[in-house]
């Protein structure tokens, strides 16, 4: 990935995009109708899929793993702790949102796509969510990249973080 170009990158997504998105459409896979048939209507074959799916996704990240071409230390969703009472109150919340909304995210993205602009709200919200957890907070440190991000107030602040550092303020 790291060689190709950013058409190329952002074609390759939209494909995938398209494939995944017809594929969802079609099949009706949503994680808050599968939860739903079975807890309902005692149907678990959709759940029984996104089990299918969880355990793919599982075996083909550590077949990149062992492939040497993902480094998990680089991949910042892979905390050093395990924060069981974030990870609690954050499912939580995340389920009454899709019980208020009547879809998971995914979902919302597939209904956005065929017109339901209500979903642009969701998605927006979902997206500012995700956003504010990718940020680093006020005095903490994140490198993406050769780029060295650092949340401070100002300047001063900053260079107490790296004095090696080339800096540049946004504001």
């Amino acid at each position: 990935m790291q060689n190709m170009s950013a058409w190329m990158q952002a074609l390759g997504g939209f494909a995938i995009g398209v494939i995944a998105g017809f594929a969802v459409r079609h099949a009706r896979l949503c994680t808050f109708g599968a939860i739903e048939d079975s807890l309902m209507g005692g149907d678990s074959r959709r759940l029984r899929i996104f089990g299918l799916a969880l355990g793919i996704a599982i075996l083909g990240t550590q077949a990149l793993v062992l492939g040497g071409v993902l480094d998990p230390a680089l991949v910042t969703y892979t905390p050093t702790a395990l924060p069981l009472v974030s990870i609690l109150i954050g499912g939580v919340m995340f389920g009454i949102g899709m019980a208020m909304v009547g879809t998971c995210g995914f979902g919302s993205l597939v209904r956005l796509g065929t017109g339901d602009l209500r979903s642009l709200v969701v998605i927006l919200v979902l997206g500012g969510a995700l956003l504010a957890d990718e940020t680093p907070a006020e005095g903490q440190a994140e490198r993406i990249g050769s780029v060295l991000i650092i949340n401070v107030p100002n300047r001063a602040a900053a260079e107490e973080f790296s004095a090696n550092e080339p800096l540049r303020c946004a504001g």
